[in-house]
C-alpha cells in the first residue's frame, strides 16, 4: 500500500508540474504577442491559428487541473 501512495503522490506532482509549464508557456505566447503588437502596431501572426493555439493550451490547462484533482481523490481514499 505505501508503494502506491507514492505512485499517486508522483503523479499529482507530474500534473502539477505539467499545469504549470502549461501556465508558463501561455503567458510566454502571450506576452510575445503581446511585444509584437506593442512594437509593430498590429499583430504579424495569424490570428486564427494564434487563438487556436490560446484554445487548446487552455483546453490543457483544465486538463492538467482535472486530471490533479483525480489523483488528490484517489490519493485521499487510499490514506484514510
Amino acid at each position: 500500500m505505501p508503494e502506491h501512495i507514492s505512485l499517486i503522490k508522483q503523479e499529482i506532482l507530474r500534473w502539477q508540474l505539467s499545469w504549470i509549464a502549461t501556465v508558463i508557456f501561455t503567458l510566454v505566447l502571450m506576452l510575445f504577442v503581446a511585444a509584437d503588437y506593442l512594437t509593430m502596431g498590429y499583430i504579424a501572426a495569424d490570428v486564427p491559428r494564434l487563438l487556436l493555439a490560446l484554445l487548446i493550451l487552455l483546453l490543457a490547462i483544465l486538463f492538467f487541473r482535472h486530471k490533479k484533482h483525480s489523483a488528490e481523490k484517489i490519493l485521499n481514499r487510499l490514506t484514510e
